[in-house]
């Protein structure tokens, strides 16, 4: 299949090698050759393997030749006339594949390449330059395509697609079009920067997803990560409807939507993170994970079901949900335990039901939320194992949903709430164990 100058049309290629040669001596097809000239180009035409590096510097068409033993290195500049290098046969690199593309008018084709044994190395400077690898497969270690910088979003109309492809352990994509890897099932890391729309279809384990101002993203299958980091993505949505856990056993790892346009975030089955960081999405409303269990950490040896207070000594873990200024309505509903921090600012939360099942913290605060008028949604919560932060929230007025039996180990802070009557505080302080003192300043007085 051919290729559009805007974008790559990828097919499907079976990894062939061939040992045999004609035309040429068998030093040229055994070793190493450099084709800066048409005289070069000639001399290999007829080669069906190459035995050792392969580097290009002009125009060239090799119709016979189905594997490099060693590197296949391109670099083609181009600002005049077409400069195409043809390798329509070609289906493995057992080395690495590097390309250094630049012009308006230079064109690589390697549609039937399935097989990379060490890098994948593109770059080029202009929206004009073409590039097929459309068949690829496997790659041993590193995918690295990088489009025009200084060109983009122009260079958004180079649409990058490899349905074939189902391993790469390292993949760096930027300054493209719409990404699309329908095949890939797992990857030790991905980032994709300055892109369009993202389909990881059969995406269903990965170490670390980082995903920097791109357009929609798709990851239906996706079921356990170490870390995802979503920051200015534009699509309306972003929903994650198989992911279970996001947890790394060395590092802390966790879930960080930060500056996007998302009206919906939506994780249905998430149960356990290491971190959610829900932060800047100016158009955020909704924010659903009514499976999540427990933000936490062992990294310190301590288990998810532990509730002593020696678990959150170091705790490491937390949840932010911070200025999302039209978020309204989040199900927390299964939430027990956060293994570290809580903290919910600048929303237009009402009242905390979002986390009515909430036992255990290390600290929590509540602060800036402009629409909150109670703590309702509180009851159940027994554990506050450092501190209890409720402040300039201007419509509080009701925290008697705070359980009695609640036991906080250093000190609670009740700060700028002027409509909460002092002596609601007063009374907490009385009826609630709190280790350190309990501070309040700008309350209502007069009730």
């Amino acid at each position: 299949k051919k290729m559009s100058r805007s974008g790559v049309i990828f097919s499907f290629a079976v990894v062939v090698g061939c040992c045999c040669c004609h035309g040429v001596g068998a030093r040229e097809c055994n070793g190493g050759l450099t084709l800066s000239t048409a005289s070069d180009v000639n001399a290999a035409a007829d080669c069906t393997s190459i035995g050792g590096d392969l580097y290009i510097a002009t125009g060239a068409s090799l119709p016979q030749l189905q594997i490099v033993l060693g590197d296949l290195s391109i670099f083609a500049h181009n600002y005049s006339t077409v400069m195409v290098v043809d390798l329509p046969a070609l289906s493995s690199v057992e080395g690495t594949l590097e390309m250094g593309l630049s012009g308006n008018f230079t064109q690589a084709w390697l549609p039937k390449l399935a097989f990379v044994g060490a890098d994948v190395l593109v770059n080029f400077d202009s929206s004009t330059v073409s590039v097929d690898i459309s068949g690829l497969e496997v790659v041993g270690s590193e995918l690295t395509f990088v489009g025009a910088d200084e060109g983009w979003p122009a260079a958004s109309s180079f649409a990058f697609a490899l349905p074939s492809l189902v391993k790469a352990e390292d993949i760096n994509l930027q300054n493209l079009g719409d990404v699309a890897l329908t095949a890939l099932t797992t990857t030790s890391r991905l980032y994709i920067n300055r892109c369009g729309d993202i389909t990881l279809s059969a995406l269903a384990t990965a170490g670390s997803l980082d995903f920097e101002i791109v357009g929609s993203l798709s990851l239906p299958m996706l079921e356990s990560v170490d870390t995802i980091e979503v920051y200015e993505a534009s699509g309306a949505r972003l929903d994650f409807p198989s992911l279970v856990d996001v947890y790394a056993d060395v590092f802390l790892g966790g879930f960080s939507v930060v500056g996007t346009n998302a009206t919906t975030l939506n994780l249905p089955k998430l149960q356990f993170a290491d971190l959610l960081y829900i932060e800047g999405n100016k158009n955020l409303e909704v924010f659903n994970a009514p499976a999540l269990q427990f933000v936490m950490t062992e990294k310190n040896g301590h288990s998810a079901g532990s509730t002593s207070s020696s678990a959150f000594d170091e705790a490491t873990a937390d949840l932010t949900i911070y200025n999302n200024l039209v978020l309204s309505s989040i199900d927390l509903g299964s939430l027990q335990s956060v293994y570290g921090h809580i903290e919910i600012d600048h929303t237009l939360l009402p009242d905390l039901h979002c986390v009515h099942s909430l036992r255990h913290v290390f600290t929590l605060e509540i602060s800036d939320n402009s629409m909150l008028k109670s703590l309702a949604g509180l009851e159940t919560l027994l554990n506050v194992y450092q501190d209890l932060r409720i402040n300039y929230n201007p419509v509080l007025s009701d925290i008697s949903s705070l359980n009695p039996q609640m036991d906080v180990a250093r000190d609670a802070y009740f700060t700028d709430d002027p409509q909460l009557c002092c002596s609601a505080i007063t009374k907490f302080d009385e009826e609630n164990t709190v280790q350190g003192l309990v501070y309040y300043e700008n309350c209502n007085q007069s009730c």
